[in-house]
C-alpha cells in the first residue's frame, strides 16, 4: 500500500473511532503508550554495572564462563530441583 493510500485509510479508521467517545480513553492511552519513551526496568544500575564489570572480565581472559550443562546441574543442586 502506498504512502498516501495508506494515510487515507488511516485517516477514515481513526474518525470512525472518534465517532465514539467511549474509545477516546482507549486511543489515548494508545498515543501515551507510543509517546513514551522512559520506562523502568527492573534491573537496577548497580545490577547492569556488575554484569557490565563481569564480561568485560570474560572479554579480557580474566575469568572464565561455565558451561550451561553444568551451570543446570550445580543449580538443581543448590535449590534441590
Amino acid at each position: 500500500m502506498r504512502a498516501l493510500d495508506l494515510k487515507k485509510s488511516l485517516t477514515l479508521q481513526f474518525n470512525r473511532i472518534l465517532e465514539d467517545e467511549s474509545n477516546l480513553s482507549l486511543l489515548s492511552g494508545v498515543f501515551d503508550a507510543i509517546n513514551t519513551t522512559e520506562y523502568s526496568s527492573s534491573v537496577s544500575n548497580k545490577q547492569y554495572d556488575i554484569v557490565a564489570e563481569r564480561r568485560a572480565k570474560y572479554n579480557t581472559g580474566e575469568s572464565e564462563g561455565t558451561n550451561w550443562d553444568v551451570m543446570k546441574i550445580d543449580l538443581k543442586k543448590k535449590y534441590d530441583f
